[in-house]
């Protein structure tokens, strides 16, 4: 199980095992999970119940009907969303409701559905996103924090995939998402989600 839990100034020992992170000799009294942006008291053990996946696959929306652009590594803005796409921003200037839009790979296959095939801009493994509410929030690489805002309802398009697909995909076209702390994102990296009330001192 993956942990990952900071001292908000520092700490002398820090010591993570399995699905338990012990605090000692801290200087100050909060442990922060920058996950879920709670903070503990110093001085026992942590039990954390998080989920964790990794990107396989990244696209960028460079315009309408136009193929996704596949890369292997991106930036993403705060409050804003991913360089380049063209959902970063509403056309006024206001933040866009659909910064970022991600997918897991098991939905897909369920499907037979190739990476990319319903326009997601971020690919996942080992991660079902349908099991995901809103304020969750999803650590993406070393940086970036992505607060899930809701379900991507499916379109009419989807049914020029195969028809029928919109209504298959009811509940579980991914996730979309706001970009909060923002940064460099890769192919690879690590992604983890940590429910709101999962985390309990003991």
């Amino acid at each position: 199980m993956f942990c990952r839990l900071i001292c908000i100034l520092k700490a002398e020992t820090l010591c993570v095992q399995d699905s338990y992170i012990t605090a000692s000799n801290c200087k100050e009294k909060d442990v922060e999970d920058p996950v879920s942006s709670r903070s503990y008291a110093i001085g026992g053990i942590y039990r954390v119940n998080i989920k964790q996946g990794k990107v396989v696959s990244m696209r960028l929306c460079v315009g309408s009907r136009v193929p996704m652009e596949e890369v292997a590594q991106a930036v993403v803005l705060a409050g804003k969303g991913i360089e380049g796409d063209r959902h970063n921003l509403n056309k006024d200037g206001t933040k866009s409701k659909r910064q970022i839009l991600l997918m897991d790979r098991e939905t897909l296959s369920r499907f037979q559905l190739d990476d990319g095939v319903i326009r997601e801009n971020i690919t996942v493994e080992g991660l079902e996103l349908s099991s995901l509410t809103d304020g969750d929030r999803v650590s993406v690489g070393s940086d970036v924090v992505l607060q899930i805002t809701g379900e991507c309802e499916p379109c009419s398009r989807m049914d020029e995939i195969r028809q029928g697909l919109q209504v298959e995909l009811k509940g579980q076209r991914g996730m979309l998402a706001y970009a909060e702390p923002g940064g460099t994102i890769s192919v690879g990296d690590s992604i983890t989600v940590s429910v709101g009330d999962s985390i309990t001192v003991i």
